[in-house]
């Protein structure tokens, strides 16, 4: 079976980047246009991130699915990857202090195992930025709650609209009821 081009770029890019990771760098791998799966460099080619099993959930969202465990693994940097171009991604370095590489790497192995997981308020991006910072947080997720926060009042709004125009048409029936 021939590999593709972009198998290979993808691939000669990854190598690049995995050469260049120190212990404790953020590692970005964008899955599409709107997510990112996010993890940590351990050293040895290995990354610690927050999944799922990849069965038991109703629908995807990260590496977990809605309704399945979400786990703590150490992992090699090409399985995680998973055929994405990861990046080094520690932009929050200008306003966050990185932890010491050994205390990173000493809490990454005490995390490993079932791990609780929202992907609102503790995703993978909040796990890598608490290990590499201290403390976790995620633009992605910041992002996607205010958006489900502005369908929420959209919808809220649209419903409230609703229900007034159903009260006019209610008060108006009665009241063309009592002229006739």
């Amino acid at each position: 079976m021939a590999l593709s081009f972009s198998h290979l770029e993808t691939s000669a890019h990854n190598a690049h980047v995995l050469r260049e990771l120190n212990v404790g760098d953020m590692v970005e791998f964008p899955r599409n246009e709107l997510y990112s799966h996010w993890g940590v460099y351990l050293g040895d080619g290995q990354i610690v991130h927050i999944t799922g099993t990849g069965v038991g959930g109703l629908f995807q969202v990260s590496s977990i699915g809605f309704g399945e465990q979400a786990f703590v693994k150490i992992e090699h940097f090409r399985n995680v990857a998973d055929g994405c171009k990861a990046k080094i991604n520690n932009t929050q370095d200008h306003n966050k202090r990185p932890r010491p590489s050994s205390e990173i790497v000493k809490e990454a192995n005490a995390m490993v195992g079932k791990a609780d997981f929202n992907v609102l308020w503790n995703n993978c991006e909040h796990f890598a930025s608490y290990l590499r910072y201290g403390e976790g947080s995620s633009n992605q997720g910041t992002i996607a709650a205010v958006v489900i926060g502005g369908a929420a009042l959209a919808v809220g709004g649209f419903l409230g609209g609703v229900m007034a125009g159903a009260l006019f048409l209610s008060m108006k029936r009665n009241r063309d009821k009592q002229h006739k």
